[in-house]
């Protein structure tokens, strides 16, 4: 193998920790969504409007599925 392959090999504790930060961004993203979504479903339940309080919380619901995958993901890249 040559130097210049050697030095392009990239660092696996390194792309670890580049998953690693990525995940946790995506779940303080997930987090930050979801607080947001939230207040709009009280909003929604304040002005009795039960059709968005319905879409609040099935979108809700999609950003809990992605976080859990996210979770997951993150227990995998930790473990590995």
């Amino acid at each position: 193998m040559t130097d210049t392959a050697i030095a392009t090999r990239p660092n696996p504790a390194a792309v670890r920790e580049a998953l690693q930060w990525g995940y946790r961004n995506a779940l303080t993203e997930y987090g930050e969504l979801l607080e947001s979504l939230g207040r709009s479903l009280q909003e929604a339940g304040w002005r009795g409007s039960d059709a968005m309080a319905k879409v609040y919380a099935a979108q809700a619901r999609l950003v809990v599925i992605d976080a859990i995958g996210a979770v997951k993901e993150l227990e995998k890249v930790n473990a590995g």
